[in-house]
């Protein structure tokens, strides 16, 4: 187990505590992640039915999984062998025969058939056919969606999860200064990526990496209006930029990060060159922001050793946007304040125009439509 027994049953109560405030008596949980902060199990077989079963007056989740799965809830979890459950193989792509059919025999088994049952909607693995064989299998039960029950659980962490989530920070800062290094004008996408993924598995001589929810995202030119592609066997080129989002990974724990580079001559990293860079991509909407040097960084060890930041430092007056960010060694924060006015009145008039000329598409478009 990754976690102290204990760790898992103080989830276990909070989750029964927010199922208790949202009438459910029964939870059927399939979100992977989810199944994982319940039970601990973790293995990559989610492409196919499984899930966890909360009820609110057991003491232990039940973990329903194929057959050839057991063996990882037996390995991950802390459950009891009786409460880990296997569907027959039988039920693989073997349509209409579905695993929820076996699940709901198991509910009724149990005599919870008529209760009120939580089910994980918008959960990415919980298909429509999974939703139609519940209903189906259980007419006298009463179906809600359970609103993201265990995500919002989740998102208050453990000091236990908060250690792992910093080591997965680690990871990610040494896979961006690979991507730094490799990024250039000339190189192949894939061959920048092949380095980064080989940085987030390798992690750091303490902690080995992992694999991540997201891909390796590196749109790229005119690419880096559309966010979430990923490389291609391009070359970079020269005077673009890309966006770099990845995320290191510490068993199972994320912790994520996203930086832009241009790669150009060093006059272009002037704010003058930036804010007519802007005008060349022409982006639809176009938003800047500062970074902030959270303690815990390198930024803020840096910032700290060049005496940029005070002892009495208040974080309450940093944001995004925020002149207080603006840490420079060259720029008092007057003058700090007077060119984030001016990237600020940039931005904001090419967004107004953008909006315009979008409305203006729109309007036309119609009249266009309206004519023929």
């Amino acid at each position: 187990m990754l976690f102290e027994k204990q760790e898992y049953k103080n989830r276990l109560s909070k989750v029964k505590s927010s199922m208790k405030k949202k009438g459910i008596d029964l939870l059927v949980s399939q979100d992977p992640a989810n199944m994982n902060y319940l039970t601990g199990y973790d293995a990559w077989s989610f492409y196919y039915a499984q899930c966890v079963l909360v009820h609110i007056n057991e003491d232990e989740p039940i973990c329903f999984l194929r057959a050839q799965d057991m063996g990882g809830a037996y390995i991950k979890t802390y459950l009891q062998d009786k409460n880990i459950i296997k569907y027959d193989e039988k039920y693989i792509h073997t349509w209409p025969l579905h695993p929820y059919q076996y699940l709901a025999e198991i509910i009724k088994k149990r005599k919870w058939d008529k209760s009120n049952i939580g089910l994980e909607m918008d959960s990415h693995y919980f298909t429509a056919f999974c939703y139609e064989t519940i209903k189906t299998g259980l007419p006298n039960a009463k179906l809600k969606d359970a609103e993201r029950l265990v995500n919002w659980v989740r998102i208050v962490k453990s000091d236990a999860e908060i250690k792992l989530m910093k080591s997965a920070a680690r990871i990610t800062e040494n896979a961006m200064k690979t991507a730094f290094k490799s990024i250039s004008p000339g190189v192949r996408q894939c061959d920048a990526v092949a380095d980064i993924q080989k940085a987030l598995f390798n992690g750091t001589p303490e902690f080995g990496g992992d694999y991540a929810g997201v891909a390796t995202l590196l749109p790229t030119g005119k690419g880096t209006s559309a966010s979430h592609l990923t490389a291609t066997e391009d070359k970079f080129v020269l005077e673009e930029a890309t966006i770099i989002e990845i995320s290191g990974v510490y068993k199972r724990y994320h912790c994520p990060m996203a930086r832009t580079i241009l790669l150009g001559k060093k006059d272009q990293k002037k704010i003058d060159k930036t804010l007519n860079f802007l005008k060349v991509i022409n982006p639809n909407y176009a938003i800047y922001s500062i970074v902030t040097p959270y303690p815990g960084t390198e930024l803020f060890d840096l910032c700290k050793e060049k005496n940029l930041l005070p002892d009495d430092i208040c974080w309450d007056v940093f944001n995004h946007q925020s002149p207080y960010m603006f840490l420079s060694e060259r720029y008092s924060t007057e003058k700090a304040r007077k060119i984030i006015e001016r990237v600020e009145t940039v931005f904001d008039e090419h967004n107004k125009n953008a909006r315009r000329d979008f409305l203006f598409s729109e309007v036309t478009k119609g009249i266009d439509e309206d004519n023929n």
